[in-house]
């Protein structure tokens, strides 16, 4: 509370992070400037980047990426894909730290018998080759504010499916750049899961919208010009 009141003006990256801190301090100079990507969408190199992670022609890759925490829902992605049997569609979650946590999400995928179907990555930078051979990426979080995450899937050209938590609902738009999913409600991933990968002029429009809207609201330049206003304001 202090840090706010020695500042004239107080950024966020969503609305609905603000709001949260209105209610603290409704008189606060406040505005709302969006995180950024550039698209990075590159075709040329998809398939020799699937081979390359052991994946054959004809499978869905699903991709989550991010630190292995509840906050971030991998759990929830274990417990749903479970009835699904496609054998093509196999999961990757890159991000596993080591932990109480994580140690639960190995024991679930025996349990569950999802050995064949998940990849566990650990944390890495080299995140690029994941998100050139996925297919589909998965955000299934309980609690966000404006994740890089799903800007970084919607410049690689990926459809998405997501939780509408907090920043996730204004960054992303049903069924124009994602599919939404409640996460509190047993099934409703596995059936957009299913929905996704059944359905490929879906996950095109998808695609191909999550590049348009990378350049018109979360492109670097936006971000940077957006700043530049307000420092001079």
């Amino acid at each position: 509370l202090n840090a706010f009141h020695t500042n004239s003006k107080v950024c966020f990256v969503a609305n609905s992070t603000m709001s949260l801190y209105k209610k603290i301090l409704p008189n606060m100079n406040s505005l709302v400037i969006p995180n950024s990507v550039d698209s990075k969408k590159n075709d040329t190199s998809v398939k020799s980047t699937k081979e390359k992670l052991g994946l054959k022609e004809n499978d869905i890759m699903f991709l989550t990426v991010g630190t292995t925490t509840k906050r971030k829902g991998q759990d929830i992605i274990l417990e749903e894909i479970s009835s699904i049997k496609n054998k093509n569609h196999k999961y990757f979650f890159v991000g596993a730290r080591e932990g109480d946590y994580l140690d639960g999400l190995r024991k679930k995928i025996i349990e569950l018998d999802l050995k064949d179907k998940v990849t566990l990555v650990e944390e890495t930078k080299d995140i690029e080759k994941y998100y050139k051979a996925a297919d589909v990426k998965i955000i299934a979080s309980r609690e966000e504010s404006a994740p890089l995450v799903s800007l970084e899937a919607l410049s690689y050209g990926l459809p998405i499916i997501s939780t509408k938590v907090f920043g996730l609902a204004e960054q992303l738009e049903e069924n124009k750049t994602c599919l939404f999913f409640n996460h509190s409600k047993k099934g409703d991933l596995a059936e957009k899961i299913n929905k996704i990968s059944t359905d490929k002029k879906l996950r095109e429009k998808l695609s191909k919208n999550g590049l348009l809207v990378i350049q018109e609201k979360f492109s670097s330049n936006r971000q940077i010009q957006n700043y530049k206003k307000l420092l001079n304001n």
